[in-house]
Formats: C-alpha cells, sequence, structure tokens
C-alpha cells in the first residue's frame, strides 16, 4: 500500500512549465492559419441550400405544396439561427463574459423557442408534406458540419460573403 502511494505521490511531484501568454501577433497568426468560419458565412450556406433544395423538390415532384415543403423546414431552421446571430452579436459585445455567457443561453432559449412555434404554426398550412419539411430541416442543420469538414476553406468563403453579401 505504501508502495502504491509513493507513486502517486511522485506523479505530483513533477513540474510543469506555466504556460506562457501569447502575444497579439501569434493570435492573429493563428487566426490566419486556422480560420473558422463566420456566423454569416454558414448562415449564407444554409439559405443558398435551403433555394436549391426548393427548386430541386419543386422540378423532381412537378408539385408547389412539396417545394413549399422543404422550403418551410428550411425557415424552421433559418430564421431561429438569424434570430439566434443577431442576438448573440450584440450580447457578445459585453466586457463581462458572465453577461456574454448568459446572453449565449438566453439568445439560444429565444431560438428554440422559434423553432417550436414555427413547427406548431406548420398545422396550419394544408397540404403541408411533413416528411419533406423534416428534410429540409435535417439538410439545413447539417449545413454546420458541412462546414467544419470543409474548414480549410473558411478564408475565402469569408471573404466572398464579406464582399458580396454583407456589403450589399
Amino acid at each position: 500500500m505504501d508502495n502504491n502511494k509513493s507513486t502517486h505521490e511522485s506523479e505530483w511531484d513533477t513540474e510543469e512549465p506555466l504556460p506562457v501568454a501569447w502575444t497579439a501577433e501569434q493570435v492573429q497568426a493563428l487566426r490566419e492559419k486556422d480560420p473558422t468560419f463566420s456566423i454569416a458565412t454558414v448562415l449564407f450556406l444554409q439559405a443558398c441550400v435551403g433555394v436549391v433544395l426548393c427548386v430541386v423538390t419543386g422540378i423532381v415532384s412537378n408539385r408547389l405544396n412539396y417545394a413549399w415543403s422543404a422550403g418551410y423546414g428550411v425557415l424552421v431552421v433559418l430564421l431561429p439561427s438569424l434570430l439566434f446571430a443577431r442576438g448573440l452579436s450584440r450580447s457578445n459585445q459585453a466586457k463581462d463574459p458572465g453577461v456574454a455567457m448568459r446572453g449565449f443561453f438566453i439568445w439560444e432559449f429565444v431560438k428554440l423557442m422559434a423553432m417550436i412555434a414555427l413547427l406548431a404554426l406548420s398545422s396550419l398550412f394544408n397540404g403541408l408534406n411533413w416528411l419533406l419539411m423534416l428534410l429540409g430541416m435535417a439538410i439545413t442543420m447539417k449545413i454546420y458540419w458541412i462546414c467544419m469538414w470543409r474548414y480549410k476553406s473558411a478564408k475565402a468563403m469569408n471573404q466572398f460573403v464579406d464582399q458580396n453579401v454583407l456589403k450589399q
């Protein structure tokens, strides 16, 4: 028993060097090397994929209500995400990290409630195909994963969205 105790004590006795704070130049170099997608880019890609999905669904099925069903599924995801992004960008301007974190949770709750409300409103539309609506929701939500998978083209895509979409 004493042998195990001394082994564990020796593990704790080894000192590791403390982390060194990075300079602004080092942080900037890391951001240039490994850029991430901005939320505007992700929302833009979601909207583009949603439009393509609606057009393809309409052409393949030759039924307007099928295209509308897929489009409504896209809107159920996209509109609350836009609301979340807008609210989050405003709450992230806070100097206190606790306020920013609280803002994140509040806006995530607002996003969730907006999605539930839009799903509840879908029962008011006659001819809405639930399967296609869920397909539209699923495809739109998966854009986040595609963006993370295609991580290396983030800088070019962010520049495109910043220059051509957000400036308008």
